[in-house]
């Protein structure tokens, strides 16, 4: 295995991993913004910030962990397992992008900015409306423009403050540029 990627479970892991989660919750389940095309809610940002902060494995851990936990505390319908996919690859792919760009070391904005940008587009503008087109009869079209509003706003607001918080944490990851 990769000794980039490796993950070493210990308290400190999981105390992290288990407040991301908590974190991703509420703010999904109660800190929502009303629009008038959607609802703008930021629960991706700690899912996106533990695979950067903590790796890419553990990104993907806290993404399933965090979609299954809330699902199984406030369900809204029927679960359906393409979120927890999609709250997977939201943590899993942007160190690993980060990591094909660039090492992980002097790990620039604009590359944090790519390395979000990426998967969000995939997952929020693809998968999530394929999915509710299939799954709801949503057309695509409308679950793509709401999806395209709320992540031109939370791609740059995840990229600054991963970018912001990721600069004060010595032992993270991905080391920030000085």
């Amino acid at each position: 295995m990769d000794k980039n990627l490796e993950m070493k479970l210990n308290a400190k892991l999981i105390v992290n991993m288990a407040m991301l989660i908590a974190l991703s919750i509420i703010l999904k389940r109660f800190m929502t913004i009303p629009l008038p095309i959607g609802i703008l809610n930021f629960g991706g940002f700690p899912i996106i910030f533990s695979g950067l902060f903590l790796g890419p494995y553990a990104g993907a851990i806290t993404g399933i962990l965090s979609d299954i936990t809330g699902y199984m505390i406030f369900p809204r319908g029927p679960y359906i397992p393409i979120f927890t996919i999609t709250s997977m690859l939201i943590g899993l792919l942007p160190p690993l992008i980060i990591t094909l760009i660039k090492k992980r070391h002097n790990v620039s904005f604009l590359s944090i900015l790519i390395a979000i940008m990426i998967p969000q587009s995939l997952t929020k503008l693809f998968i999530i409306p394929l999915t509710m087109q299939f799954c709801f009869g949503i057309p695509f079209f409308i679950s793509f423009t709401k999806c395209l509003i709320t992540e031109l706003i939370h791609i740059p607001i995840y990229s600054f403050f991963s970018y912001s918080i990721l600069k004060k944490i010595p032992d993270s990851y991905l080391k920030i540029e000085k």
